[in-house]
């Protein structure tokens, strides 16, 4: 064995897999003004400096080859049909329980929802409630990760919330109780596993 094998064998057996989130496009169709990966327009990326498929394809292998837990996100991961390859791939080479999805609910089909069956779990953000616009994200983004989070649930997929922390989630929307606290009420009742918040 390679000395750089013993190397890493010791580390695995010390501290564990090692979570990656892997941004595998900046491309969404949303233009969320708090959007923390810089994501890009639909089809705006083009011969830019993302990977093709086969340099995804190495990627997934190198993670394949490690003792990793892999998130695929973005921009959208599930938007693509090249992500999409990818992301099947990857659950006939990892365990299903060391892969995991976050996505916006776009497009979410059938097709969408056979894949995300296929991983551990999946997660959607979700910062306001249904009718509560939200200056930060475009018309329809609640509403496109609730019909996510409602198809997820219904096909037995693990599903967790994210709410990112910024003035719209944390100020008082009733005495005492701040829109995340509301979300926190409310989400366990569609079948939400974990909610997490972020900032």
């Amino acid at each position: 064995m390679s000395k750089e094998r013993q190397v890493s064998k010791l580390i695995d057996s010390k501290i564990g897999k090692i979570d990656v989130i892997w941004n595998l496009t900046q491309e969404c169709p949303w233009h969320c003004n708090i959007c923390t990966v810089s994501a890009k327009p639909i089809n705006s990326l083009r011969g830019s400096h993302e990977l093709n498929l086969e340099g995804k394809r190495r990627v997934l292998a190198q993670l394949a080859s490690g003792n990793f837990e892999v998130d695929f996100s973005g921009g959208d991961p599930l938007y693509r049909e090249e992500d999409l390859l990818i992301i099947k791939e990857a659950t006939k080479i990892l365990p299903k329980d060391l892969i995991s999805i976050s996505t916006t609910g776009a497009r979410f089909d059938e097709k969408r929802l056979e894949i995300c069956k296929e991983v551990g779990s999946v997660e959607f953000t979700l910062d306001t409630l249904p009718g509560i616009e939200n200056p930060a994200r475009p018309q329809g983004y609640t509403e496109s990760s609730i019909r996510g989070i409602l198809k997820c649930v219904e096909g037995g997929v693990k599903t967790r919330a994210v709410t990112p922390l910024f003035p719209l989630t944390m100020r008082k929307e009733k005495p005492a109780i701040s829109l995340s606290f509301s979300l926190r009420m409310w989400l366990p009742g569609m079948g939400i596993t974990k909610i997490l918040s972020s900032r």
